[in-house]
Order: C-alpha cells, then structure tokens, then sequence
C-alpha cells in the first residue's frame, strides 16, 4: 500500500513465479518462496497492530503457494543478528505466545520434550537479580557486565526473558537449542530482538541466587540451561563473517 502496489501483488508474485520456474526448468531445482519481514514495526513500539501482520504473511503465503512454489523459506534465518540494546517496553503476551508455540514445535528427541520454559517480564524480578549480582561480583573479573554505565539489567537490558531449564538425558541440550533456535528465529520475524545468554545463568546457579532461581519454580530433575533476553531492538548491528571453510563434504 505504501509504494501504491498492493493491487498488483498476487500479480507480481505470479509472474516472479513463472519466470524463477521457466528458469530452472530441466534442472531439477526447485523455486522457493520467501516470507521476507515487513520492514515495520509492531505496535506500541511501531504502527503495524499485530492482527495485521498475521494477516499480511497468511496472503503472502497463499499467494506463493497458488504461484506453485515448491517450498518457502525465510529471511529471517540470515538477516537475525543478536540484539544487545533494547527499547524498555515489554514483549506482548500475544507476541510470545506465537514465539513461544514456534519454540515447543522444534524437533527433538523421540518427541520428549525435555524442556521448561518460564518468562519474566516483572522488571523487579530481572532488577532484583542484577542488583544481586552488582553486589557480589569481583569488579576485576573480565566480563563484567557492570562496566557499562547503562546497564539496567544483567540480560543486557532485554525487559522480556525466557528461561529455559532441561531435564538431562544425552540428547536434552541439543533438544533446548533448537527450541531456542525456533524462537529467536520467530522473533526476529515478528520484529522482535533477541540474544540467548549464559552468563546470569552461571550466577543463577550460584547459592548467592538460589532465591531468584527457586522463583522460577522448575520441577524437580530439571537444571536451568539458558536464558533468552527479548525486546524491542534499539540497535541494528551489522553482520559478522562467518567462516565457511569450517564446512567439509567428505567422499
């Protein structure tokens, strides 16, 4: 609607279809179709009311899939960077629950599902835990987070956390990180910053914490494996190289 088109979408798709399949014709690839993001943001933050966004990537999707895509991928996969400043407005509920469905579908184990989730967005809870660690850290330790002055909390001042505790078994570690892959991934679609974080879990861990862990109320056998700083991004990093030569085909 912005750029006067919105008419002539299923048009455009259709005939962007047609010319990536004559093509490839004969070569037995395939043509996939790209939800991209939007380029806007959600409200409060931003002016795209959420419903309207769902609605937006159901008539992409059906548009593509009437085109005769073979598959759809996503952006997001290669455009997410981890977000370390972040707006002080909360994550909707409405919001995460979609990230949080995403997160729980991943694939895992012989489907055991070997994960609790838990999400604070009480900014006394996540101040209450930094002032804690602010307290007690060694001012000389290398990756102390207090140094900088902007520091409002300890999960790089993301005002939505997801914590994320496993019940071992050999494959339960591998299980969370997809789970957490999913989400971020989400996330970074819906407009939404994100960076999973180990350090306030080693802390977490700590007897010094022992009350703020035993607040999240995980079942018993259950040990905190990582958590996830979400918010609205205040930040637009760069990409860093990634090293390709660490990929091998072996015949």
């Amino acid at each position: 609607e912005e750029y006067g088109l919105a008419d002539r979408l299923e048009e455009m798709n259709r005939a962007l279809v047609a010319l990536s399949k004559e093509a490839v014709a004969g070569s037995g690839a395939l043509v996939a179709g790209d939800l991209t993001m939007t380029g806007k943001q959600l409200a409060p933050i931003g002016d795209l009311p959420f419903e309207t966004l769902i609605e937006v990537y159901k008539e992409q999707a059906r548009i593509l899939a009437d085109a005769g895509v073979d598959l759809f991928v996503v952006e997001t996969m290669m455009s997410r960077r981890s977000i370390r400043a972040y707006k002080p407005e909360p994550v909707e509920k409405e919001v995460m629950d979609i990230i949080l469905d995403c997160g729980i579908h991943a694939p895992n184990g012989m489907n055991r599902q070997p994960w609790e989730i838990r999400v604070v967005d009480n900014e006394e809870f996540l101040t209450g835990i930094t002032e804690l660690q602010r307290n007690t850290i060694d001012p000389d330790a290398p990756h102390n987070p207090f140094k900088d002055p902007n520091l409002r909390n300890i999960f790089r001042n993301a005002p939505t956390v997801v914590f994320i505790a496993h019940n071992p078994n050999p494959c339960s570690q591998v299980d969370c990180g997809l789970l957490a892959g999913n989400m971020v991934n989400t996330a970074h679609a819906l407009g939404i910053g994100s960076c999973i974080q180990m350090g306030p879990v080693q802390f977490l861990k700590t007897d010094t914490a022992k009350h703020y862990l035993d607040k999240l109320n995980f079942s018993d056998g259950y040990e905190l494996l990582m958590a996830i700083g979400f918010g609205y991004p205040d930040e637009s990093p760069d990409p860093k190289p990634r090293d390709t030569s660490k990929i091998k085909y072996i015949d």
